[in-house]
């Protein structure tokens, strides 16, 4: 399953994140977004256009998640270097049932405005898991 972590500011509209999905190399099944952030506007907006389920996650359960790219202000917030990439992962791993081991597809997009992050995680298949 391939799930992604949406990372937003207050100031994020609808049309970017619309954009910044339209930029990922795979569509996602899921959306996981910071449970504090599922209120802001440009998102109910988008999320009320966008067919795909999300999923609210608390700040605690992305704390400590290895990422690829790294930021000290969020690092300093969240305990994470990217709370998209670490929103994608939680998400992909709670996914299955029992949870699976998952990764990144890739570092995490940025929207052109700065906004809002987007990245993309897979669960690993089981013959693979070690």
């Amino acid at each position: 399953m391939i799930c992604a972590g949406l990372g937003l500011n207050s100031a994020v509209t609808a049309d970017e994140l619309a954009e910044l999905l339209a930029q990922a190399p795979q569509r996602p099944e899921q959306i996981a977004i910071l449970r504090s952030k599922q209120t802001v506007q440009g998102f109910t907006a988008f999320a009320s256009l966008c067919p795909i389920k999300v999923i609210a996650l608390d700040e605690t359960e992305i704390v400590g998640e290895q990422v690829l790219t790294h930021s000290e202000r969020v690092f300093a917030r969240f305990g994470t270097g990217s709370v998209a990439e670490a929103l994608a992962l939680v998400a992909a791993r709670l996914s299955t049932e029992p949870p699976a081991q998952a990764q990144l597809l890739g570092p995490r997009l940025i929207s052109s405005s700065g906004h809002a992050t987007l990245a993309l995680a897979a669960t690993t298949p089981a013959e693979t898991q070690t």
